[in-house]
């Protein structure tokens, strides 16, 4: 078959047809053929095949004649290289790229077919299941013996496992803030159309906040306090002035995400700036923020361990107040999320007559991939795709739009992390003064740039969120059991958003041009 986008449409089809649950391999197989075009071009033939066994593992065979080339390597054009490495980890073995008699052969091995029901959340789910089990069934050992064991056993350790990703997230958010601001290329990027662009996400994400604030009044009453003295002044200034540490190494040993913030910002320019001298070093910086990821992936399984431990607190204790204040939490983030996403929405017809029932449908396979996966990176070129063909967004734009929203601004995670504030609050009987909510905006459009992008990043986040506040972090479990209701919704929701924030801009830009000519 050529190698054109008809062919390779029809043969995802095929395997769509055939394999209709497996959207992983799915993806795979479209990266691939997607690699091969851009590699040999629209002219080059290309085998598909696909082996169904019924009693056995089922093989999907994609061949290419020419030379040696693996689509599954790292791409330097497209940035892809985590995206792939995320989406083979669980389908792809070492040995699926292989070449023979000058012949390109990728092979995916596929589980044997049978029908698997996928529980929602996956082991976090199953880990707050059981806690809920064995936490009601642990509070009929006597007072005397519960306790003890609560407070010296399942505390100690309850406290000390989000450490072990909050310690690994430190580095990993300053390595990635630094890998994105590299990515820049060269400084004259954030003039005109950098700047303009940066300015719109820091006003997204203040949007955001504005938008979910009154949600958290709302439904987390008398939270939010002017406090004794009235403005703590000398509190938010401390805060701006602790920004800016006194030696490199303090914000990494005490976790100080202000101070890592601003230093991997001063190193990105600097390393930006001096780009012929440190080529060597931008060059490193991208494996060492893969390493990093690889590390965080490593002990994702702290995550379901951590959700059980304190839950199993919760229900053993016998206070279920935050068990059943829950709901105001989820509540809070699909009214913030859904009110922020439609008028960002509304704004195409109010300002440029562009109906929004359109523009929606255009992202429809966009908006359906990230809900079904709950993944932003997987459809990295689907993105490109429709921005420039359903869009027609000038590549000059969508090339720089999406991988900069990708890689530095995280603007699904606002609603939740600010909810979260105002939630632990609540629970905890404690107050949200307005200096100190000063502070939380400001910690959350930092979050909102190093938010790490990887299992038990959210995790961290919180945990790093918290302790910058002052906050205890007994209520992460129940965050976390909770973000299985929203993980899905949310990245959807924050893809249209960001897309309509993209088109609104796009279309503003054309007006100026229009009446510049």
């Amino acid at each position: 078959m050529i190698l054109n986008n008809e062919n390779i449409h029809a043969s995802i089809k095929e395997f769509e047809k055939q394999f209709p649950e497996d959207l992983q391999t799915r993806l795979m197989i479209e990266e691939v053929l997607l690699n091969f075009r851009d590699h040999f071009g629209t002219k080059a033939e290309y085998g598909f095949r696909i082996r169904r066994r019924p009693f056995g593992f089922s093989r999907v065979l994609i061949s290419l004649k020419g030379e040696p080339f693996n689509p599954l390597a790292e791409s330097e054009e497209d940035n892809i290289s985590l995206i792939l490495s995320s989406l083979m980890e669980d389908t792809v073995k070492k040995d699926s790229y292989r070449y023979l008699l000058g012949t390109n052969f990728v092979r995916f091995t596929l589980a044997k077919d049978k029908k698997t029901r996928k529980i929602p959340g996956g082991n976090v789910t199953i880990a707050a299941l059981l806690a809920v089990i064995c936490g009601l069934a642990f509070r009929l050992v006597p007072e005397a013996v519960r306790l003890p064991i609560l407070s010296n056993l399942v505390e100690p350790i309850s406290s000390r496992l989000p450490k072990v990703i909050s310690a690994l997230s430190v580095p990993l958010i300053f390595v990635s803030i630094l890998t994105g601001i590299c990515a820049l290329d060269e400084i004259s990027s954030l003039s005109s159309l950098g700047s303009r662009v940066i300015k719109r996400f820091f006003l997204t994400i203040l949007f955001v906040m504005g938008v979910t604030f009154p949600f958290c009044l709302l439904f987390f009453p008398n939270t939010l306090s002017f406090g004794k003295g009235g403005f703590e002044a000398q509190t938010l200034i401390t805060f701006l002035l602790d920004i800016i540490p006194t030696n490199v190494f303090t914000p990494f040993t005490e976790g100080r995400t202000a101070q890592v913030v601003f230093l991997a910002f001063v190193a990105g320019i600097a390393l930006l700036t001096l780009s012929d001298t440190t080529a060597r070093i931008r060059a490193l910086v991208p494996e060492l923020n893969a390493l990093l990821l690889q590390m965080m992936k490593s002990v994702s399984f702290i995550i379901p361990a951590v959700v059980f431990l304190s839950l199993f607190k919760t229900f053993a204790g016998g206070d279920l107040q935050a068990v059943i204040a829950s709901w105001r939490f989820v509540a809070v983030n699909y009214l913030a999320t859904i009110t922020a996403v439609a008028l960002t929405v509304l704004r195409l017809p109010v300002f440029h007559h562009y109906s929004a029932l359109t523009f929606i449908k255009k992202l429809q396979p966009l908006l359906v991939g990230s809900f079904a996966t709950g993944s932003h990176s997987i459809f990295t070129n689907l993105q490109y795709e429709l921005a420039e063909k359903e869009l027609e967004i000038p590549k000059k734009l969508y090339s720089f739009w999406i991988p900069l929203a990708h890689a530095l601004f995280a603007v699904s995670n606002i609603v939740p992390l600010f909810a979260s504030i105002f939630f632990n609050a609540y629970t905890n009987h404690l107050e949200v003064t307005l200096s100190k909510l000063i502070l939380i905006v400001l910690l959350l459009i930092e979050l909102a740039i190093a938010s790490p992008k990887v299992p038990g990043g959210i995790l961290a986040t919180y945990s790093l969120l918290f302790a910058e506040i002052g906050l205890p972090d007994n209520v992460l479990g129940l965050l976390m059991a909770s973000n299985v209701f929203l993980i899905n919704f949310e990245v959807a929701a924050g893809m249209l958003l960001k897309f309509s924030d993209l088109e609104d801009l796009h279309l503003r830009m054309q007006k100026e041009k229009a009446a510049n000519h």
